[in-house]
């Protein structure tokens, strides 16, 4: 699964807007930071550990963390914006220095890749 969050943000926001239209209800800021959350969870789960996933899953769960904790009037933005530009720092340090794929499966590709025709 190549890059997952752009598809699932869309997926979540269409659902938001169905039960809008359906008339349910609907808190805007608490579903927008559910679903971010949410699509950062499902970033984590559906890609395995890789380099893009240890960096995109964790920012959109903090996005919709922060975005709830700000709604709530927990932090202000003086506050959030901070603390995630460290966070994404700590991710993209990770990202880089660990041994992940690039995607799933990658270690195995690479390691055929590496192996060649048996020599005789």
């Amino acid at each position: 699964m190549k890059n997952t969050a752009g598809p699932l943000i869309l997926v979540l926001l269409g659902i938001a807007w169905l039960l809008h239209e359906l008339g349910w209800r609907i808190e805007w800021e608490i579903l927008g930071a559910g679903a971010l959350a949410v699509a950062g969870v499902l970033v984590l789960v559906l890609e395995g550990f890789t380099k893009s996933s240890v960096v995109n899953g964790p920012m959109l769960i903090f996005a919709g963390a922060g975005w709830y904790a700000y709604h709530e009037r927990w932090f202000s933005w003086n506050l959030i914006l901070p603390c995630g530009l460290i966070l994404l720092g700590l991710c993209l340090v990770l990202s880089r220095v660990s041994n992940l794929p690039v995607r799933r499966g990658a270690r195995a590709d690479r390691r055929a890749a590496n192996d060649g025709p048996p020599l005789r």
